[in-house]
């Protein structure tokens, strides 16, 4: 298969006709982990020698969750809060670091991120035939990784000008 076959086009789908699934996060406005989960965060920052430094360790427990199907298989809102009551829960630990510093008109920066992701959220099929759900499923584990290195050069329009 060709490398243009896979290239996304506008209604998420792969070139071949297959679905494009959307990592939840990217679904939701606001709070980027939706509904029924909890997540912590303890972050640090401070800048040594000129150079910034910033760090974070996020864990994050969720459960089940749908942007298109907020009730899941119930037909209508209950008289009743859940949180967390799925048999199995994703579990998320990333820590981050990035460091950024200045020289001149430049700018350096780095981040990098690593982690895991233990019973991942996957999509499944609603029992009562709506949009899908995402639920976590027992024993599917990811490795989180990202590294992102850049350069800035910065001028003012004024300096332009003359």
């Amino acid at each position: 298969m060709s490398l243009a076959e896979f290239i996304v086009d506008d209604r998420h789908e792969l070139k071949d006709g297959t679905p494009m699934t959307l990592e939840y996060v990217e679904n939701y406005i606001g709070y980027k982990y939706g509904e029924n989960n909890i997540a912590f965060l303890v972050d640090y920052a401070n800048t040594f020698a000129g150079v910034q430094f910033g760090a974070n360790l996020e864990y994050v427990i969720s459960g089940s969750k749908s942007p298109a199907n907020p009730w899941h298989e119930d037909t209508e809102a209950g008289d009743y809060t859940v949180l967390l009551d799925d048999a199995v829960l994703e579990h998320t630990l990333s820590v981050r670091v990035r460091a950024s510093w200045s020289w001149r008109k430049w700018g350096f920066y780095s981040n990098l991120r690593l982690g895991g992701v233990f019973n991942q959220l996957d999509l499944e099929a609603a029992g009562d035939g709506g949009p899908e759900i995402f639920r976590p499923q027992p024993g599917i584990h990811k490795v989180i990784y990202e590294l992102t290195v850049g350069v800035v050069y910065t001028w003012k329009i004024d300096e332009v000008r003359r």
